[in-house]
């Protein structure tokens, strides 16, 4: 494991290479100061042959334009390589700042470094994967795992059922918005246990719908989830919720 983080600056980057994937962990603050550590970090990715890199932003604090430019252009040359790219736990304006620095093509994002490496880095338990054909009969079969799996999470009880109403919100939303092929499609339900909190991400296989539409369902997992971000996969949208837990709460 190798930690870059050159002269003054405020971000830090821990480094660890889990064949096939070139996994990076970002905390602190991706400002003015971060530019020669991103330089940096650029570099030994692009020396590295492994195909896949992971970029885990859920420790980073603040990113602002400047460093999002630097960092879009790391990002780019990694998709020049051919190399798959992963964001993990990016905030949906973090992206925003990412596209609008120049990043273009395929990412897709991930809600835990266990799911970005299918449990080569972070402990293949700390995600739970359901997939489920899309289908509005296939909910009423989903309501029961969910309140199944609620109690193997060990969430504090008065979690459960905003757990439960909000996933159930999003998968509908996905079989109704998120499938253009019909009960052909699948929809998969990925949950993410980090201390602390829960994120739970619900992606679909089309476009969905338009997120500056914000309906009865957008607005109905808004009061439920702490957070709800909206973020674009290379094969439709992806819906991500975020439940505070307890900090005594520690993933099993």
């Amino acid at each position: 494991m190798e930690i870059v983080r050159l002269l003054d600056s405020r971000l830090s980057v821990r480094i660890q290479v889990a064949p096939p994937f070139f996994v990076s962990e970002f905390a602190g603050a991706a400002d003015d100061t971060g530019h020669a550590t991103l330089a940096e970090w650029t570099e030994r990715m692009a020396e590295e042959a492994e195909p896949f890199v992971v970029v885990e932003m859920g420790s980073l604090d603040e990113l602002t334009g400047p460093a999002a430019s630097t960092l879009s252009r790391g990002l780019r040359e990694a998709l020049r390589l051919d190399k798959g790219g992963r964001l993990v736990r990016c905030r949906r304006a973090d992206f925003d700042r990412l596209r609008e620095a120049g990043l273009r093509g395929d990412v897709w994002h991930c809600g835990s470094l266990s799911h970005a490496t299918g449990g080569a880095v972070g402990g293949a338990g700390a995600a739970t994967q359901l997939h489920f054909r899309s289908s509005m009969t296939v909910l009423r079969r989903l309501d029961v795992i969910l309140k199944t799996l609620a109690g193997q999470l060990h969430m504090p009880p008065d979690r459960n059922e905003s757990l439960r109403a909000a996933v159930l919100e999003a998968s509908a939303n996905a079989v109704r918005h998120g499938s253009p092929g019909g009960n052909q499609e699948t929809v998969s339900v990925i949950f993410h246990r980090h201390p602390g909190h829960l994120v739970v991400e619900v992606q679909g296989s089309g476009p969905g719908f338009s997120t500056d539409e914000v309906g009865d369902g957008v607005a109905l997992m808004r009061r439920l989830a702490d957070e709800v971000e909206f973020l674009p996969n290379p094969n439709g949208l992806l819906t991500r919720l975020t439940l505070r837990v307890p900090t005594v709460w520690e993933p099993t």
